[in-house]
């Protein structure tokens, strides 16, 4: 999107005047280059600079009104690309970017990256499921000591300390009850699928 067209699109605080709005237009034509520059320093990939720029003068046309001309139109805009331009990179942290095609070195064509789609497949699904139904059944056949100590403790998240002051017992009789609750479920899920417990 060209400056020209930002300024029909969008509009300046109340307080920007004609002659601010003009200074703004020439300083953002005339100055792009350098702008675009200064993002290409943070950023070696020239569409994400040039994202950088128009964020950077986006910001700089609405918050116009407040410029007070106390340094140059173009020392402004410098200013806030440099700053949106470290914004973006404080975002940028801990992300990976594959691309999304990869060159066959063999053939120099592309081949696409296959990613799974992140939500269950009817498979997965319907295991998920099985086992939700398996572990509910196993559960109600445990007595209802260990039942309601592995409810509060593993469903309800309490800790093993505020289970034992509900429950009225021991820590560690608390401890005991879980663990040896974890352990019949555990036996019992195995023997229903078939694996070793």
């Amino acid at each position: 999107m060209s400056t020209s067209s930002m300024v029909v699109d969008c509009k300046p605080g109340a307080a920007a005047t004609d002659d601010k709005l003009v200074r703004f237009t020439q300083a953002a034509e005339k100055h792009r280059a350098q702008l675009l520059w200064l993002a290409q320093r943070i950023t070696p990939q020239r569409e994400e600079a040039e994202d950088i720029v128009q964020e950077a003068l986006l910001k700089a046309f609405r918050s116009l009104a407040q410029f007070r001309g106390d340094a140059q139109m173009s020392t402004w805009l410098r200013a806030i690309v440099q700053n949106t331009a470290r914004d973006w990179l404080r975002n940028q942290k801990g992300r990976v970017h594959l691309p999304l095609e990869q060159p066959r070195p063999a053939e120099g064509s592309a081949m696409l990256f296959d990613f799974p789609h992140p939500s269950e497949n009817p498979e997965e699904r319907c295991q998920r499921k099985e086992l939700e139904w398996i572990l509910r059944r196993e559960v109600e056949k445990l007595n209802s000591v260990s039942r309601r100590a592995l409810q509060l403790c593993v469903l309800e998240e309490f800790s093993h300390r505020a289970a034992a002051r509900t429950l009225k017992i021991s820590v560690i009789t608390v401890k005991s009850r879980v663990f040896s609750g974890k352990r019949r479920l555990k036996r019992a899920v195995c023997i229903q699928l078939g694996m070793r417990a």
